[in-house]
């Protein structure tokens, strides 16, 4: 096969390869074994990677210094590109995507698993067409999966934007965590800014801050032209439970309300 370089990771390089023998575009993330252990995020796809909206993980093989995962090629990108470059998603639009998403994540948590580490870097196109049908949640590399299905987790993994607070008061959280990250993408989504960070070049502690105090402010454009049902079912008062959310009744309805309406400008 021939490949090129795709993307860097702490401990990780993915590259783009092509099947000689079919043609078939596959990418290959290639982990160094001194820097990390990938057994959990392999465990993690190889009995929970089969659906629709989770990156397929299609073989494992390494070497002395790697360990080679070799997963769905998502042509489509990174969501967080199609934020910086269409700045705001329509409010039918972030309802599909969230519904596709919300539904991997419910799948997941049933299976005693947490991504930990969902944002807009971490959730692909495998379509270029950009459809939220083709969307895939990516890198499993901070996922976890509990041996009791209460099990609490105690590693602080996160990305400073999208994590709960109950992640960094240190005393134990559990697969919730993944719920409050889902309300910060769909912030994102609608409006095309985080809600804790003001800016590039805010510091981690002051973001980490805002956060512990999880005030969101909604008054401003493109709030005033956003409808209150993609406000309220949207996590943004991420007052949303697992229960709630692995039941699915009482988010889909409320979908069903804002997923026909007009469009936001951005």
């Amino acid at each position: 096969m021939t490949s090129s370089e795709v993307g860097t990771g702490t401990f990780s390089v993915v590259r783009r390869c092509i099947m000689k023998t079919t043609k078939r575009e596959f990418v290959v993330k290639i982990i160094k074994k001194s820097a990390c252990d990938p057994s959990e995020e392999v465990d993690i796809l190889l009995r929970h990677g089969h659906h629709p909206h989770i990156v397929k993980l299609f073989d494992v093989y390494e070497d002395d210094a790697h360990v080679n995962l070799v997963l769905e090629y998502c042509r489509g990108g990174e969501m967080l590109d199609r934020i910086l470059s269409k700045k705001t998603f329509t409010e039918r639009e972030a309802a599909a995507s969230m519904a596709n998403l919300a539904n991997a994540v419910c799948y997941l948590h049933s299976n005693q698993v947490a991504h930990r580490d969902l944002k807009p870097s971490n959730i692909m196109y495998a379509s270029s067409s950009g459809e939220a049908d083709s969307l895939r949640i990516i890198d499993f590399g901070f996922a976890k999966q509990s041996r009791a299905e209460n099990g609490m987790l105690m590693t602080p993994c996160y990305t400073a934007q999208f994590v709960a607070p109950e992640v960094l008061k240190r005393q134990g959280y559990d697969r919730s965590c993944d719920v409050w990250s889902l309300g910060v993408l769909l912030y994102a989504m609608l409006s095309g800014q985080t809600p804790f960070a003001m800016g590039p070049n805010d510091p981690a502690d002051e973001i980490l801050k805002r956060v512990g105090e999880g005030r969101v402010v909604m008054e401003d454009k493109p709030w005033t032209e956003i409808s209150d049902s993609a406000k309220v079912s949207g996590f943004l008062r991420f007052v949303w439970t697992v229960p709630e959310v692995v039941n699915g009744a009482r988010f889909l309805g409320q979908l069903t309300k804002f997923r026909g309406q007009g469009t936001i400008s951005g």
